[in-house]
């Protein structure tokens, strides 16, 4: 399931019509901008980008090789053509993922990707010259369940 975190962050900011609406695509993108080499210098502002990044397995017993919890990163990038949009952006996305983990429930499509807890850190808005466009990182730091064979508690 760690794998899979990312599904819960685009069905997360999706569920924001405001947020959604506000970007260029009208989607929330996974990985990467498929775009043609001679294009990717030409992105649309502004957009977001859900990255499933590292992960490290807790072995919390001496009596299995893997512990049932994994601690996966998913970043969020985020990139428009002004500070104060990328700043606006970031907000609405933070308080949207939050807000969806709080009020989700079993009924909830892809419930059990929802992590367990999360640390979250951003990097700050900074400036891509070669777009050129402002951006930010907001990265999650979660606990989940390392596989499906293993629920939700």
């Amino acid at each position: 399931m760690s794998q899979k975190t990312g599904i819960i962050f685009r069905q997360a900011l999706k569920s924001n019509a405001n947020f959604v609406n506000s970007l260029a695509a009208k989607d929330v993108y996974s990985t990467a901008i498929p775009l043609p080499d001679d294009g990717i210098d030409n992105v649309p502002l502004p957009y977001a980008i859900v990255m499933v990044l590292a992960a490290q397995n807790d072995e919390s017993t001496k009596d299995t090789f893997e512990g049932q919890y994994d601690s996966r990163t998913i970043a969020i990038e985020i990139a428009a053509k002004t500070t104060d949009e990328v700043a606006d952006l970031a907000e609405q996305a933070r308080d949207t993922i939050m807000e969806y983990f709080e009020e989700a429930d079993e009924e909830t499509d892809n419930y059990d990707l929802i992590p367990e807890d999360y640390h979250y850190s951003d990097d700050g808005i900074a400036f891509d010259s070669l777009k050129p466009c402002f951006f930010t990182n907001l990265t999650y730091q979660c606990d989940v369940h390392r596989s499906s064979k293993t629920t939700r508690s």
